[in-house]
């Protein structure tokens, strides 16, 4: 964990939580069948039973249950590959898997992880022997009792066993290869075969295979002598067995996962080299008194008890009476501990000493537990050149004994050798715990399992066909074979029909194989398969298992589609489908966008049978294609799919409408012409329908499209409008209708006024000129098209003429363009008196007016007058928008000025000037918003409406920021002489801005001291004052100062809109008096 605090990389082990539902998984995509025995355990088991039926799952299933799980754990988006967990070390068959980490982050996520069932250190192990071993010597290990007797050794702990009655009668392990986790072996020594190397030569030597599994191979076969010791016990135990030397440590130390790659191989690789069981003569950390399931060790353990390869395990030798080193506290191994094979008055050991010694007297330095194993020789056994001491020679007794044992018997399970081992061991009590322990009898476990594994009954089976069908095209079928006996089937025979014993069977007797293939007879039909097996004690099945099977070789015939019963088009992406075809035993279909095939096949269940069917959202209107596939229940196919295709068309026309009223845009009539156009796109189906609405709302009455249709709108004057719908020949109907509209209009303009220059209408008072505005408005559905304008005659009296008679729009002349607004016009010659314009308008479809509007006014004479304004008196800045305004008007005329209007606006004239208001001489006004020049524009208009001809202006800067002085271009300095200061500065260092109203004047403060004055806009009596009010001023002089004395002055800028500058700051003192 202290590197991981630092983040630096650690290798952890990750132990993979592998579940039922994960082994069914594998099973299922590997298609092996679930095993036949109800007792087959999980695939990883960490306790309870674990007998494993013959057929149990494969090292594939395994492997793959496993490979899944962790595939989820450390998949790149998982929480703890996110936090930086990676994959060191893996292993093959081993639910487990080295993983490094940096980061306390990333070993929480794997903790968290549902997958992962512990996340454990890289244990450390070590050898399991005492203290009395050595190389054999001269004398070594004697009992001084009787020095001789000691030299027999090894042949103390075989006769304890019954070692030598066993081998008497052929139990010597012959087939079995043990597999030993260790220091490596010393092959070339007697009693391995003295091998020139791994399997040389083949007659003699005893060790096959050897190998390192650390990464720093020394290319020493054994550093310490203690696996050549342990791999020679199990050479002497069992004579006819094959040493497999697995180097695990690196000198006198192991990692737990160079022994997970050691246990991995021997999964791998137990059937290649029929490994019965393994030995770890090894162990890691204090006893402990619980079973250790969930482990990294344990579980490979428990995977190679699944897969029928039991571990001897040294209990250890701390003299612990309570508990066991791991992993001898795994669930699944065969731990082992240490009794004395022969008697002497006592022995002291490293950790304890022993006294009163006799035969199967257990050595104080073995721990114990309630659920140790069994009990074997562990004091002073010599073999391999070395004499040692310890469980590490107790656990080579009990695998050798194990080989043994599955040797006589081969297909005794695991948890069977175990109960023969135990159930026949010579019961020893340990004193310091009170628990009584088997000590192995190799010959009565052989005897045990003999009788517990004796078999009289036949083999039972199942048989199906691979693929799990009824049906075959094919005369070569696979077949697979769910067997189940005690002693394990030995043969089969095969055969078509027949029944009764196996006497019937018409094929061979072949070595049992499942799968196998087995070759049908000719001819289309059903067919029987009869199965007889034959176990290893020779007990035939005497009734066969059998499964039928149909053989057809012929395809459906006249396969056919349809879709929408063969309709042209379609508006829905969901269609019905409708097949058909033949077959004598029925077919199977599929339908498909694809031309070469498809996977799914859905029953064939009526003929011809209909079925819903939806195009997939990515089908683009246009032509679609749809295919039909096939297959009888024998998997015959048709070779070409039928065929059918429709046009999907989902998106409905667009439509264009248009209201023509006898080629106008405006009607006369309420009869009109209603021009269409429709675009249902390239893909589409065409418009063929329109429905045509006086309202928004669907109105029905679908009917043909054609380009010009008659309408008769609804009467009255004004603007009507139409709903127009389309719909394509696929049905699909627009969502919203199109609009068109027309303007009826069968009246002149109406509401027409007509009223002299500003004169409000009705009115009418004196003007001083001919030439006049006269403002015209009327309204009109169609809108007005043309005027007319008709001075009124003067009458002998000074009256005026009416209008011509019947309206005299004939006689007017000319008709000309009507913009709305004013117009220009002359008034009629003659003396002052009263003046009248007639005014005739016609729209834009014709309609003229019968009688035509009036505008009147006095004609009266006078003379011009002119107006004056000025703002805030004549100043050429303001600090604020609202300024004071001046006005006066001069000149004489026909009557007072009633009338004025004051605008910012420089486009305004008298007429379009606003608002006019009542003439005051001042009054307040608000400028527009933002710095700078603002230009007032005033008008004036006397009692008889005359105007003055240009309007009056008044300029003011609008400027809310004071001058900006630059010190240094400024350059404020001075001269002193006596008690009088001469300063000089520099105006063009002082910028009022583009947009300020200037530089107006200066200001001068100054004050006694080192304190520089105030702004010069909040000086008080500590500082004297000297207005500059020349706007170009460079220079000021200052006296009658005190002699001897600093002065500080502050130069300020003012604008003409009485913005100040906060100023330059310059120093000096006067001189002495």
């Amino acid at each position: 964990m202290a590197k991981v605090n630092s983040h630096q990389r650690a290798g952890f082990l990750v132990v993979y939580n592998i579940l039922d539902s994960d082994v069914a998984a594998a099973a299922a995509s590997l298609n092996e069948p679930m095993a036949t025995s109800a007792a087959a355990p999980a695939l990883f088991a960490t306790g309870g039973p674990l007998r494993r039926a013959p057929t149990g799952w494969s090292r594939a299933v395994r492997a793959a249950a496993r490979d899944a799980v962790r595939g989820r754990a450390l998949s790149p988006d998982s929480p703890a590959a996110r936090a930086g967990a990676r994959l060191a070390r893996d292993f093959s068959d081993v639910p487990a898997s080295v993983v490094s980490i940096d980061s306390v982050a990333a070993l929480d996520a794997l903790r968290a992880d549902p997958n992962v069932a512990s996340v454990e250190p890289d244990r450390v192990f070590t050898i399991q022997w005492e203290f009395s071993n050595g190389r054999i010597g001269g004398g070594h290990g004697s009992d001084p009792s009787d020095p001789e007797r000691r030299l027999l050794y090894m042949r103390d702990s075989l006769s304890l066993i019954a070692q030598p009655q066993a081998a008497a009668n052929g139990y010597i392990g012959t087939g079995c290869s043990v597999a030993v986790l260790d220091t490596g072996a010393a092959y070339d020594h007697p009693d391995l075969g003295s091998c020139s190397g791994p399997g040389a030569p083949s007659t003699t030597c005893r060790v096959p295979f050897a190998r390192d599994f650390t990464p720093n191979d020394d290319g020493q076969a054994d550093d310490t002598g203690h696996g050549t010791n342990v791999a020679s016990i199990i050479a002497k135990v069992a004579p006819g067995v094959k040493i497999l030397a697995l180097d695990v440590f690196r000198l006198s130390y192991a990692f737990e996962s160079d022994l997970l790659a050691a246990v991995d191989w021997v999964l791998q690789n137990k059937d290649a080299y029929n490994i019965c069981v393994i030995n770890l003569s090894l162990g890691s950390g204090k006893p402990t008194g619980a079973q250790c399931p969930s482990s990294a060790m344990s579980r490979a353990l428990a995977a190679l008890r699944s897969a029928g390869v039991l571990a001897a395990v040294a209990a250890g030798n701390d003299g612990a009476a309570t508990g066991v080193t791991y992993p001898a506290c795994a669930p699944a191994a065969v731990s082992v501990g240490a009794v004395y094979d022969y008697p002497v008055p006592s022995k002291s050991w490293g950790v304890c000493n022993d006294t009163n010694i006799g035969q199967d007297s257990i050595a104080c330095f073995s721990n114990s537990a309630p659920f140790l194993s069994v009990l074997a020789p562990g004091v002073l056994v010599d073999a391999g050149g070395w004499v040692s001491s310890g469980t590490s020679q107790a656990a080579p007794h009990v695998a050798a004994a194990i080989a043994v044992l599955k040797s006589a018997v081969p297909v005794a399970t695991a948890d069977e050798i175990v109960a023969a081992l135990t159930s026949s061991g010579r019961p020893v009590l340990d004193p310091r715990n009170g628990v009584t322990r088997p000590r192995i009898n190799l010959l009565a476990a052989v005897e045990a399992l003999l009788n517990a594994t004796a078999d009289d009954v036949p083999p039972t089976a199942m048989v199906a066909l691979t693929s799990g069908s009824v049906w075959t095209r094919l005369r070569d079928v696979s077949l697979r074979i769910a067997a189940s006996d005690a002693s394990g089937v030995a043969r089969m025979c095969l055969s078509e029909g027949g029944t009764g014993g196996a006497s019937a069977c018409g094929g061979s007797w072949l070595p049992f194989q499942s799968p196998t293939v087995f070759r049908l007879s000719d001819g289309d039909g059903l067919k029987t398969i009869n199965v007889w097996l034959t176990d290893t004690r020779n007990n035939i099945m005497p009734a066969p298992a059998a499964v039928n099977v149909t053989l057809d070789t012929v395809a459906p015939a006249g396969p056919w589609i349809a879709i929408n019963g063969g309709a042209m088009w379609t508006g829905s992406r969901a269609v019905t489908l409708t097949i058909g075809g033949s077959d004598a035993n029925g077919f199977r279909s599929c339908v498909t966008r694809a031309p070469n095939g498809c996977d799914q096949l859905v029953l064939f269940r009526s003929n011809p049978p209909s079925f819903p069917y939806s195009f997939p959202p990515s089908a683009a209107d246009g032509n679609q294609t749809l295919y039909l596939f096939v297959r009888d229940p024998a998997g015959n196919s048709n070779p070409q799919p039928a065929v059918a295709s429709i046009r999907l068309d989902t998106q409905p026309p667009t439509l264009t409408a248009k209201i023509m009223g006898n080629g106008s845009p405006v009607a006369t009539s309420p009869r009109v012409t209603l021009a269409l156009a429709a675009d249902d796109g390239a893909g589409g189906s065409g418009a063929v329908q329109v429905q045509v609405c006086d309202t928004p709302e669907p109105c029905g009455g679908w009917v043909a499209l054609q380009p010009a249709m008659a309408r008769d709108l609804p009467p009255g004057e004004g603007r009507r409008t139409v709903y127009v719908r389309a719909r394509d020949a696929a049905g699909n109907e627009m969502r919203a209708p199109v609009e068109a509209s027309i303007v009826i209009d069968t009246l002149p303009p109406a509401n027409v006024r007509a009223f002299i220059a500003a004169m409000s209408p009705g009115t009418s008072s004196g003007l001083v000129t001919r030439g006049v505005k006269l403002a015209i408005t009327a309204s009109d559905f169609s809108g007005v098209k043309e005027y007319c304008l008709l001075n009124a005659a003067s009458g002998p009296d000074g009256a005026l003429a009416p209008p011509p008679a019947g309206g005299g729009a004939a006689a007017c002349s000319p008709w000309l363009p009507f913009g709305g607004g004013t117009v220009d016009w002359t008034l009629a010659n003659g003396p002052d008196g009263p003046r009248a314009v007639y005014v005739w308008l016609r729209d834009s479809v014709g309609n003229t007016m019968d009688a035509p509007a009036t505008a009147s006014v006095s004609l009266a004479a006078g003379g011009p007058f002119s107006g004056r304004i000025v703002v805030n008196g004549g100043k050429a800045g303001a600090a604020t928008r609202t300024v004071n305004v001046t006005l006066a008007t001069t000149g004489s005329g026909a009557g007072a000025v009633a009338d004025m209007c004051v605008t910012e606006d420089a486009a305004a004239t008298a007429v379009t000037c606003s608002p006019w208001v009542p003439f005051a001489p001042a009054l307040t006004l608000q400028l527009s918003a933002g710095r700078g020049p603002k230009v007032l524009h005033a008008f004036f208009r006397d009692t008889a409406m005359r105007t003055t001809p240009e309007a009056a202006t008044a300029t003011i800067v609008y400027d809310t920021a004071p001058p900006q002085m630059a010190p240094r271009a400024v350059g404020l300095s001075g001269s002193v002489v006596a008690q009088t200061i001469s300063l000089t500065w520099n105006p063009s260092g002082v910028d009022d801005g583009p947009e300020g109203s200037g530089v107006a004047s200066y200001l001068l403060t100054y004050r006694k001291g080192s304190f520089p004055p105030p702004k010069c806009s909040t000086f008080g009596n500590a500082a004297a004052a000297v207005p500059l009010p020349a706007r170009l001023a460079t220079s000021a002089v200052v006296s009658g100062l005190e002699p001897y004395m600093g002065y500080r002055f502050r130069l300020c800028a003012v604008d003409a809109a009485g913005n100040t500058a906060n100023g330059v700051v310059w120093g000096a003192r006067t001189q002495r008096a």
